[in-house]
């Protein structure tokens, strides 16, 4: 079987890291280890045998392995020897200060506006 035929695509990446991780992984930025590129995980070449018990995650530029996830046995085991970092975006943080300034817009004045805002950047940062 030729390897472009066990590539699957974006979504199925998602699929396999949502099962896990409670952050969408999909989204998440990576650099790999041997060229350097950076590119969301969903955006990598993930290679996958019919039935197999796990999938690897290639890079886009390059073809280094970044991933290996294998589920077998009640568990799921990750190799991540082909990435140099991870980043994933703390969503559930940004909606919560996005919700926090919709209510001070509510307020009639602006020093509650200016004094809600400045509050909240002290927080996240």
């Amino acid at each position: 079987m030729d390897e472009t035929q066990l590539r699957l695509d974006r979504n199925a990446a998602a699929g396999m890291l949502r099962e896990v991780f409670v952050h969408e992984m999909s989204a998440a930025r990576g650099a790999c280890a041997s060229c350097g590129a950076t590119a969301e995980m969903g955006s990598q070449h993930l290679y996958m045998y019919p039935l197999s018990p796990g999938a690897v995650l290639c890079c886009q530029s390059c073809e280094n392995i970044l991933m290996v996830f294998v589920h077998a046995g009640g568990r799921y085991r990750f190799g991540m020897q082909g990435l140099k970092w991870l980043e994933i975006r703390d969503v559930q943080r940004r909606r919560a200060i996005q919700l926090r300034l919709r209510g001070c817009m509510r307020t009639e004045d602006g020093a509650g506006i200016r004094c809600c805002i400045l509050a909240l950047l002290e927080r996240t940062f």
